[in-house]
């Protein structure tokens, strides 16, 4: 396999292609194959003689050997039938797939030239990457009590899972065992982990009495107190701080060029798929994809039953 997607990806950069004069100038012939001087420069790219090593015709002859021995094994491999195993195949579509991709999609986009009016759009449409406060981030039990009398009931219960949470200070991964134990899904945040946000508590849509208290925190430190607000209580943990960033589209321009030159690329690739599905419109067999559907779920039933125990040897 190794020699086989080898030679077909240095095929695949140099493209395979010769014209007349480069036939009539091969510089090897293996069979009807021959190998011409572009494949052979193209080759020593990626295999140049060593610096410290003299350049003679031994040395050339020692590199051209490479690419002889390459065909010649892949030629072997190819009257053997190697090229039909599946797992060859799968390899071989990967790099023609790829290298698909580039010719049609990838070079068009590189070549498409990114326009200041783009840079500045993209800035404003994402200006909270660009421009932004200091911003910190919490695990956060949340106990939902709305009405007086819901908060006399559930706060006994937040002071339990107050005096808890400090046995385990500085220990973050006991944290999120005493969220699953205790809180109640916030609307927000349902797994308790609101991700960064101002000291208003924004964008997490956190509240404001929960934000001041965690910009008060050290790293890894839990608030002393019980934090009371509309919609419950909340018993905290500082997991993050970032500091507030400041810039603009002339300072982010390259960052920024990259993300819409992303952006392009995966569009570009979706459409040309597109395209292609409905020029070959490929059909799927149902009743098959139902019965593999169906032996894959009886094969994970199978392996995720419990091996039973042998029984116990008498007198055991």
């Amino acid at each position: 396999m190794k020699y086989l997607v080898f030679f077909l990806s240095l095929c695949l950069v140099v493209s395979c292609t010769k014209n007349d004069k480069e036939n009539q100038n091969y510089i090897a012939k293996i069979g009807d194959t021959k190998i011409s001087q572009t494949e052979f420069d193209q080759y020593m790219m990626y295999r140049p003689i060593s610096a410290g090593k003299e350049i003679n015709e031994e040395a050339v002859k020692k590199r051209l050997d490479e690419m002889v021995v390459s065909e010649i094994l892949y030629q072997e491999a190819i009257r053997n039938g190697i090229d039909q195993d599946p797992a060859i195949r799968r390899r071989i579509q990967q790099i023609l797939s790829q290298r698909l991709m580039i010719e049609k999609v990838e070079k068009a986009i590189w070549k498409d030239k990114i326009s200041n009016q783009e840079i500045k759009e993209y800035f404003n449409q994402h200006k909270y990457q660009f421009v932004r406060p200091q911003e910190a981030k919490i695990a956060d039990i949340f106990i939902k009590a709305q009405s007086k009398s819901e908060k006399k009931i559930k706060r006994n219960r937040a002071l339990e899972a107050l005096d808890e949470a400090k046995k385990i200070e500085g220990k973050w991964a006991g944290f999120g065992p005493l969220i699953k134990k205790y809180s109640d899904k916030h609307d927000n945040y349902p797994t308790g982990a609101p991700g960064y946000f101002d000291d208003q508590g924004k964008p997490a849509g956190i509240h404001e009495n929960v934000a001041k208290a965690a910009f008060s925190l050290k790293m890894g430190k839990i608030h002393k107190t019980i934090i009371e607000t509309p919609e419950g209580f909340h018993i905290i943990m500082l997991t993050g701080k970032r500091p507030g960033v400041n810039s603009n589209w002339q300072k982010e321009q390259h960052r920024i060029k990259r993300a819409i030159r992303s952006h392009k690329l995966e569009q570009a690739k979706k459409e040309y798929i597109k395209n292609l599905r409905e020029k070959t419109k490929p059909i799927l067999n149902d009743q098959q994809i139902s019965l593999i559907t169906h032996n894959l779920k009886n094969k994970r039933i199978k392996t995720s039953k419990p091996s039973k125990k042998p029984p116990a040897l008498p007198g055991g």
